[in-house]
């Protein structure tokens, strides 16, 4: 009786782990999300984790984005359909506020708007991520928006090596200075 007692004990123990396991990785790879405009996600998340929405545009349209941080500071990274990072967003730098995001289709696609924890070791809290204005682009939102993509292309490179940071030095420079074009290369 006492060996089917303790096996009883371990297969509970064994339950228990898998099941916080379980529930645990649910809670960083969770579903995604599909924005609709005007229809609010909210979403608990902690320090290291971090979900996936997504939204489809038809080309020369813009979608702005805000995401309500609930006692959570938040980064959000954009990437079209390839997965290539095309924005990246973190200017509130306090746990409550909101990060506002700008995202300019130059085609239809569906873009990637992952919403992660800005510090690793942050406490739970929660954030409402909502889509508050479809519409044509403006050459205001092409300029924002091709100076965000600019900034991530910037940052892409330097998680490289150090080895490749002069060329992405100089890549950046030419992506930013109108004047560094072929006559001085």
């Amino acid at each position: 009786m006492p060996s089917l007692k303790r096996a009883a004990g371990r297969a509970c123990a064994t339950l228990a782990v898998a099941l916080t396991l379980i529930l645990r990785l649910g809670a960083v790879d969770a579903a995604e999300s599909q924005l609709e405009l005007h229809k609010p996600v909210e979403r608990r998340l902690s320090g290291g984790e971090s979900h996936r929405c997504r939204i489809a545009l038809q080309g020369g349209e813009s979608a702005a984005l805000t995401v309500e941080q609930r006692g959570i500071d938040i980064a959000i990274r954009v990437s079209d359909g390839a997965d290539t990072t095309i924005a990246t967003f973190d200017q509130e730098s306090r746990a409550q506020g909101q990060e506002h995001a700008l995202i300019v289709a130059d085609q239809a696609a569906i873009y990637q708007i992952n919403v992660s924890a800005r510090y690793p070791r942050d406490p739970a809290g929660n954030y409402e991520v909502r889509v508050d204005d479809i519409r044509r682009a403006t050459g205001r939102d092409r300029l924002v928006d091709q100076a965000h993509r600019i900034e991530a292309a910037v940052e892409r490179p330097a998680s490289f090596t150090s080895r490749r940071m002069g060329s992405s030095s100089l890549q950046a420079r030419r992506l930013t200075t109108p004047w560094f074009g072929p006559a001085w290369r």
